[in-house]
């Protein structure tokens, strides 16, 4: 040690601050701690003082180096500029290099390529590492003003209650035990539904006196709703839901204004059973009451009246045992929320009792189900089977997925079933245009709803999903059938229009027609989906959401029925079979595509719905032939090959040019329309529920994910009111065995 120096303990950060003493748990409790300091413009990093209104980055100028660009604020623009700039000098560096190395303007040369880099580096500093900066500055604000609002409410508090105790006992100076701890949360203002909503009373709710009807309450006393007003964001946000629960009530959903208070605390809502469940019909009533937190805070929801529903989530006392009402709460939920959540687990139920506890619980629970500490676990949750591993099958999962997330529901079990390699099965070789075949309303409504399935693919996923945007046209002699086109999608796809005569016969025509045929036809904008691509990748999405893929022959519906409490039929072509009742309503529809290498075709393009190339990633798909009730051959013919590029070679001849890749033979699941219904089977003395998706002809990727989801609702027991009034009146049943249900394609 160095004479004169006395010993140093050297630490790399600061000492503690101040507060660390003045604010003990003693000082606090027995109000001794000095009120907190007021912030100021300034804050502390590991001890190094910055000014809230310092210039994050200096300027170029106060280095000595030349600024180049001139409007910082159009900053791509000047990047450009910059780029083309460095690029100029870079290669006028390279010319004296190779002319005159020695050369002074070599140097020269060099500090202007050192200048553009360096202003391009301080204007990307600007424009990104700022932004971040800037955050961390808002931050700081955030947390000064939190402090000088809480620094505000506590001498706000102090002064009013010296004023009191001096007007009523004449005491001029007094201690008090320090008023609640103010929540360090409740000054954060966040947006829900358009609304600024603020965690805090009003202003009247904040400043009490001795007037006051609540008592000033201590902080490690636990509010009741009893004692509590309702805060006016909550009280907006519950007259907002109200009011939309009033004019759209689901299906199955009842509300009674009368049954409202007039403080908005209670409420009381009907919930009656779904169709095809154990509770079909019946109706519950559920009691809301809400905290002044609504709705950061869950609301109380039990069963009240009478029946409380036999089901292993709910006691006979009316409490249910569900996540979203505790653990997995979040302000995005709501009331409808709630409500579909109960009944989609009352249409889980396998069995009408109460939990094996039940009666244990009543005799030792608090009256408040919050109050309860559950304990949730896998075997509560809702099990389902899905058979076949094709588009509908993975369609109608994601969609289950789909609605789990939007209506916040207990994440199911889900288990697909399949007994064919994907390299066999029909989704694997082939590829959809959107296009329906049957324009019927229900069609239609699950078209859309594929369609925006697709268009958000695309935007989030482009290619990887195996989606692509595509335009094109369609031919046909018969105006008839193009008029049934408009009808069915004209107004789902984009740019749908029809060809004029110029297009058509005109001398830039791309058809090269007679100008004297019937020939007409549209254009329009649409997606293409290509099943290589997009089964696995919605295969992969799936497994990544916890789904389990298992490799097994289902002959019957009940070898599932013990262990599932929902098994969906998407089974396709064997989707009648495999129902029981409709395998003479169900008939192949034989097709053959070629894939080819054509990758410099770009457009679609249809000749009378049966002549077609649809263009996917990487090559274009040309067929087809579809011959209905037709089972085999099941492979493809150098007829069939002769019969496909005839015809397309006489659309555009360009293709007697491209190389075939591969070719495949396919069996459609044809059927008069799409089979999306729900029926209750029972096995060995247990009850589940079928859910049928299957019959969609050639409009697979088409209609897949929209009647996924009308199968979705069905096995999760949601409300169908979307689609009451278009569900056509199901096919007579009919199981007569047709001799290709044997065959194996």
């Amino acid at each position: 040690m160095l004479p004169g120096l006395a010993a140093q303990t050297i630490s790399p950060f600061p000492n503690p601050p101040e507060y660390a003493q003045n604010y003990t748990n003693e000082r606090i409790e027995n109000g001794s701690a000095p009120l907190p300091p007021m912030p100021h413009n300034e804050f502390k990093v590991f001890g190094e003082e910055y000014r809230l209104d310092a210039e994050v980055i200096a300027p170029l100028s106060a280095s000595g180096i030349r600024v180049l660009y001139s409007n910082k604020n159009d900053w791509k623009a000047e990047m450009k500029k910059l780029n083309r700039s460095v690029i100029a000098a870079f290669f006028d560096l390279v010319e004296i290099l190779i002319r005159c190395p020695d050369s002074p303007g070599r140097e020269e040369k060099i500090n202007d390529i050192h200048t553009i880099f360096i202003n391009m580096h301080h204007l990307i500093n600007e424009h990104r590492p700022v932004q971040a900066r800037d955050t961390l500055k808002n931050l700081h604000r955030e947390q000064c003003e939190k402090l000088e609002a809480c620094v505000r409410d506590y001498t706000e508090y102090i002064n009013l209650a010296r004023e009191a105790l001096s007007e009523d006992l004449d005491i001029s100076d007094i201690k008090l035990d320090p008023p609640p701890r103010p929540n360090p949360i409740s000054r954060i203002r966040l947006e829900s539904d358009g609304e600024d909503v603020d965690f805090l009373d009003n202003d009247d709710d904040q400043k009490r006196t001795t007037d006051d009807d609540d008592d000033i309450q201590r902080q490690d006393a636990l509010p009741t709703t009893a004692h509590l007003k309702m805060s006016d964001s909550s009280s907006r946000r519950l007259l907002k839901e109200l009011s939309q629960l009033q004019t759209e009530a689901p299906q199955g959903i009842i509300i009674d204004k009368e049954s409202i208070s007039a403080d908005l605390k209670n409420w009381q809502i009907g919930v009656i059973g779904a169709k095809g469940t154990l509770y079909e019909g019946e109706k519950f009533t559920l009691q809301f009451t809400f905290g002044p937190q609504y709705p950061f805070n869950s609301p109380e929801v039990m069963f009240v009246g009478q029946p409380i529903p036999a089901h292993p989530h709910v006691y006979s006392n009316g409490h249910i045992c569900l996540s979203i009402l505790s653990d997995d709460w979040t302000p995005a939920l709501s009331v409808q929320a709630v409500c579909l959540s109960i009944i989609s687990m009352l249409s889980s139920a396998r069995e009408k009792k109460h939990p094996i506890d039940d009666a244990i619980y009543v005799r030792t629970c608090s009256k408040n189900p919050s109050k309860t500490r559950w304990w949730f676990h896998d075997a509560l949750s809702l099990r389902i089977a899905v058979v076949g591993e094709g588009v509908i099958g993975l369609s109608t999962t994601t969609a289950i997925l789909d609605l789990v997330e939007k209506y916040q529901l207990e994440k199911p079990e889900i288990e697909v079933f399949y007994h064919k390699d994907f390299d066999r099965i029909l989704s694997r070789h082939i590829a959809g245009l959107f296009r329906i075949d049957s324009g019927s309303d229900i069609n239609k409504k699950y078209g859309y709803d594929t369609f925006k399935k697709l268009a958000t693919l695309w935007r989030e996923w482009g290619g990887v999903s195996g989606v692509q945007l595509v335009s094109g046209h369609i031919l046909s002699d018969s105006q008839q059938k193009l008029d049934a086109q408009r009808e069915s999608y004209g107004d789902l796809v984009y740019n749908y229009r029809d060809l004029d005569e110029t297009e058509l016969y005109g001398p830039t025509s791309l058809f090269d027609l007679d100008p004297n045929s019937a020939t007409r036809g549209i254009h329009y904008t649409a997606f293409t989906s290509e099943g290589l691509r997009f089964c696995p990748f919605l295969k992969n999405q799936l497994q990544l959401n916890g789904v389990k893929f298992t490799k097994r022959r289902i002959d019957a519906l009940d070898e599932l029925g013990s262990d599932f409490d929902v098994v969906v039929n998407a089974a396709g072509l064997y989707g009648g079979v495999l129902a029981g009742d409709d395998a003479g309503n169900v008939y192949p529809i034989r097709g053959v595509l070629l894939k080819v290498d054509a990758p410099w075709h770009k457009h679609f393009l249809y000749r009378d719905f049966s002549t077609i190339t649809i263009p996917v990633i990487d090559s274009v798909y040309m067929g087809t032939v579809k011959q209905e009730h037709v089972w085999g051959p099941s492979n493809v013919t150098d007829d069939d090959i002769r019969d496909v590029t005839e015809r397309y070679l006489n659309l555009q001849p360009a293709f007697k040019r491209v190389h075939l890749l591969s070719a495949f033979v396919g069996y459609r699941p044809g059927r008069k329309q799409v089979r999306v219904e729900r029926d209750v089977r029972e096995v060995a003395g247990k009850t589940y529920t079928v859910v049928h998706n299957y019959g969609h002809g050639g409009n697979g990727f088409t209609l897949g994910y929209g009647s996924g989801l009308h199968a979705a609702r069905l096995a999760l027991g949601l409300p169908l009111d979307e689609y009451l009034q278009l569900t056509p009146t199901p096919l007579p049943a009919n199981s007569t065995l047709c001799p290709w249900t044997y065959l194996d394609l």
